[in-house]
């Protein structure tokens, strides 16, 4: 079977991975159109620098009942909500690094449970119409949450331990992904309506609301009950507190505070260590004004880096954009003859060798080959080549966390400390041509275990000449027009020198000497493959395992 490995720059990946450890989180409400113009789930994915969406809301149980305002009107025969378009947004949310939640309660509704029982009977109904189990009518499709909250507010605390209890327990069933439960209690502690779920149960988030009550930001700040609970009270000791907020004066009956206002309170709790970041009632309010962006700046940039950054100082933070999510399976066929591999550049590397002199000094050997293993885990952001950390710890690992099953090579071309012996690693050999220019019927000498850069420039074809060179007078072998239109170096004398070398010229008209480049070509590569391929000799003789060409039509 043909095995063709695609080599993915993760440094150009868009995705990012939620880090529920940060401090510097967005969760964001979504769902009740509290701003009066509100936009599709995915719109504000795309748009905004939220890192949770929480969407708003389950407000119906255990009868089920769903309301998202303006956002979805189709349903099932029994009257359910059936939101394909909301199920997409998910998915398009998830792509992005976001996690989506799905809110139960509300400030109105008919919601509560009469037992603990028909609490976890319902569990069941909720993993299977909204995770990871199954069900003849899922309202998101095939669309699956990453997790729940309990923004319960009519005073019925019955049965939401059971429910959160036995939701941990599908949740630890699903090893395919991390699921996460949240609170949104009223800033008076303890809540009245979901103090018992707080206290009994493990809660990942508390979207605190420092609104509608005494103790808003602008009021009596309890910031300091609420950190003595995650760090006395709460089963969760890593438990993150969110400073929740309404995103407009409308939006809350009272407690809206200005910019200026957060930022004096992030002064007195940002280093507070169960301080997660910030929540807004809701996204569509929040992001009208600017104030969800105001939020961001005070914030600083998330460590997810769902917010590009163009700060140099934030490259480290940049790189877990590399997250990717490339599937080397196909549900089609399960073993397809296509195989996955994520790599660097080793450009990069050499680039940043010559320009800080280092390839002529022995830290060179550690740049491209021995720090992966010796110097594994460095942080080498305050060093002349800080991309370093990027290549040898920060991807390897999230490759490991989101993709186990898919190899990470830290570079291409990279042999490691071994990067002396052509039996292992890989290789740009580029002394055909470039570099060394040595003959090509030398292949076989400069074979490597896998060869992952090689070739040989040939001319175009005339029709490409004459579609960028107007001028009929230039086209022709020495044509400092066509030179121009060439960006690798040496063009003509290194060309001339291995169609000398090898091919019998009938003329230099410009048709000749394109065909005399393009036979060249092909017999060059078709020699490589020939010899390389005779170097896969058994065990223990397996010089050469495969290569692939850089570029059929360069340059």
């Amino acid at each position: 079977m043909l095995t063709q490995i695609i080599a993915t720059s993760l440094i150009a990946a868009a995705a990012s991975a939620f880090n529920g450890d940060a401090n510097n989180n967005i969760a964001a409400y979504w769902g009740q159109n509290a701003g009066g113009s509100q936009q599709s789930l995915g719109e504000y994915c795309n748009s905004t620098s939220a890192d949770i969406i929480i969407m708003s809301f389950m407000n119906g149980f255990p009868n089920l009942e769903l309301n998202f305002a303006n956002q979805c009107s189709s349903t099932f025969s029994d009257g359910l909500l059936h939101c394909s378009n909301i199920g997409q947004d998910i998915k398009s949310c998830q792509e992005e690094g976001k996690l989506v939640l799905l809110s139960l309660g509300g400030a109105t509704g008919t919601y509560g449970f009469t037992s603990d029982s028909d609490a976890e009977s319902f569990a069941t109904t909720m993993w299977n119409k909204f995770g990871g189990g199954q069900d003849d009518e899922r309202p998101f499709d095939d669309a699956i949450v990453d997790g729940f909250d309990f923004d319960i507010e009519n005073q019925d605390q019955t049965g939401y331990v059971a429910l959160a209890n036995q939701l941990r327990q599908y949740f630890n069933g699903d090893s395919s992904k991390k699921y996460y439960l949240s609170a949104a209690p009223q800033c008076p502690y303890p809540d009245q309506s979901v103090g018992d779920l707080l206290s009994q149960a493990e809660i990942d988030f508390c979207f605190i609301q420092f609104y509608n009550n005494y103790c808003s930001v602008n009021g009596q700040f309890n910031w300091q009950t609420w950190s003595t609970y995650a760090s006395s009270t709460s089963p969760n000791k890593d438990i993150k507190l969110y400073l929740g907020l309404p995103g407009s004066a409308t939006s809350a009956g009272s407690g809206y505070v200005g910019l200026s206002e957060v930022q004096s309170a992030l002064g007195s709790i940002g280093d507070d260590s169960s301080f997660g970041g910030i929540s807004v009632w809701d996204i569509s309010s929040a992001e009208q004004d600017g104030f969800l962006d105001g939020l961001r700046n005070l914030l600083g940039s998330p460590e997810n880096s769902n917010t590009p950054t163009s700060s140099s100082d934030e490259e480290d933070k940049a790189v877990s954009t590399s997250a990717q999510t490339v599937s080397p399976t196909s549900s089609a066929n399960p073993n397809p003859p296509m195989k996955t591999v994520y790599t660097t550049s080793y450009t990069t590397i050499q680039v940043a060798a010559r320009a800080t002199g280092l390839e002529k000094r022995a830290e060179a050997n550690v740049l491209q080959g021995e720090s992966s293993k010796t110097n594994a885990g460095v942080n080498c952001s305050n060093t002349t080549f800080p991309a370093r950390t990027i290549y040898e710890t920060v991807l390897p690992k999230l490759v490991s966390q989101y993709q186990p099953d898919v190899p990470y090579h830290p570079g291409s071309a990279w042999a490691g400390s071994g990067k002396a012996d052509p039996t292992t690693g890989d290789l740009h050999q580029c002394n055909v041509w470039h570099g060394s220019q040595e003959k090509y019927q030398n292949w076989y000498k400069l074979r490597r275990r896998f060869v992952s850069e090689f070739g040989m420039e040939p001319s175009p074809s005339s029709k490409t000449y004459e579609q960028c060179i107007s001028d009929p007078t230039e086209l022709y072998p020495q044509s400092e027009t066509v030179d121009h239109d060439n960006k690798a170096d040496g063009f003509e004398r290194r060309l001339a020198l291995y169609v000398i070398e090898n091919i019998k010229v009938q003329g230099l008209d410009f048709d000749s000497w394109i065909y005399a480049t393009q036979l060249m070509q092909a017999e060059c590569l078709g020699y490589a493959y020939r010899c390389w391929r005779r170097e896969w000799r058994g065990e223990g003789k397996r010089y050469n395992g495969g290569t692939y060409v850089w570029q059929i039509n360069d340059c």
